[in-house]
């Protein structure tokens, strides 16, 4: 068995650590997975945050407190803002009735730094404090303290299950789409929208956008997802073919092609034809000929998106204006023809 794709780890990761939130697992158990994946997907901020919920925000091996990296202090700060209590330590039945009636709700102005097994752990023996409580063996005082600081445990673990689970959520999406990008697309299909980007053409992003547009049900969508790859071809067009003229002698169209205007499809075959021209070897010329057979039927086709298009037309569609990008780039470098 082959390794892993890295976005297949990821995806299978984030999902297992979703299942067992959702089996209510002990964050105790839980956290270490987490981090891995955090660390996995890339966001120092997310790792250095679960690991402050894994140790406290105190007792972090061989770090130094508080944070001077800016993602850590930003997974410092996630930190804190989940662990904001109300202070039960001198609270009084009179001091507790003055502030509800205030405010309608306690001050939580404090920074529970405990780690989330240790808040775990309070909320698990409550329990038994209640049982003492119920037969009159805890002082009214100390029983309010210690429902309070319970309240307070449970609040802080469910926020932290809670956006860990949306953290969670958020990384298998991504990665579980990213996957069936890559299957459909292939793997460096992310150099294909970088390629378009570099060349400020403007529809790297929509390219983008047409791939997600994809895993939509609605039709109006794909027919944009096949106006985009039209786009493409006359962003490459405007970018590629720089050279003065108002006509081009193609060998591989076999006649003059019109440049004037906005003629962006024939620039495109313009700046194929020249490379076509310089190529050494048969193959390439063999490529080169069908890239400049792709470019104009994409063009063509995406023109349907003024009307409504078939889902497997859209996809072939944007399969088809991939290849063409990463092909171009392979061959030529996309570099502009002056």
């Amino acid at each position: 068995m082959g390794v892993q794709p890295k976005v297949q780890r990821i995806r299978d990761a984030a999902r297992a650590v979703l299942d067992r939130l959702e089996r209510d697992d002990p964050l105790s158990d839980v956290l270490p997975q987490a981090k891995a994946v955090a660390e996995e997907y890339g966001s120092r901020t997310h790792s250095f945050w679960l690991q402050c919920e894994m140790y406290g925000a105190r007792d972090i091996p061989l770090k130094k407190l508080p944070p001077e990296q800016e993602d850590e202090k930003a997974g410092y700060c996630l930190f804190g803002e989940l662990h904001k209590v109300a202070r039960s330590r001198d609270l009084t039945f009179d001091e507790l009735e003055r502030r509800l009636g205030e405010g309608g709700q306690l001050s939580r102005g404090m920074i529970a730094t405990a780690s989330s097994a240790a808040l775990e752990r309070v909320v698990q023996t409550w329990p038994r404090m209640q049982r003492l409580i119920d037969q009159g063996l805890v002082d009214p005082q100390r029983a309010l303290r210690a429902a309070i600081s319970n309240d307070e445990c449970q609040r802080v673990v469910w926020r932290v299950r809670n956006r860990l689970h949306e953290f969670m959520s958020a990384i298998y999406s991504w990665a579980a789409a990213e996957w069936e990008n890559q299957a459909l697309l292939g793997p460096d299909y992310r150099i294909v929208i970088d390629s378009l980007d570099a060349l400020e053409t403007g529809v790297g992003n929509e390219l983008a956008g047409a791939v997600e547009a994809l895993a939509s049900p609605n039709p109006a969508l794909w027919a944009g997802s096949a106006l985009i790859c039209r786009n493409v071809i006359l962003a490459l067009g405007r970018s590629l073919w720089l050279r003065p003229g108002e006509s081009y002698d193609s060998e591989l169209a076999e006649r003059s092609l019109d440049l004037k205007g906005e003629r962006e499809r024939n620039r495109v075959s313009a700046f194929i034809d020249w490379h076509y021209r310089l190529a050494q070897d048969e193959n390439t010329k063999k490529r080169l000929g069908e890239l400049d057979e792709l470019a104009r039927g994409i063009y063509e086709r995406g023109s349907k998106g003024k009307r409504r298009v078939r889902h497997e037309e859209a996809e072939k569609l944007v399969v088809d204006t991939f290849e063409l990008v990463r092909d171009l780039d392979q061959l030529t470098g996309l570099k502009a023809v002056e």
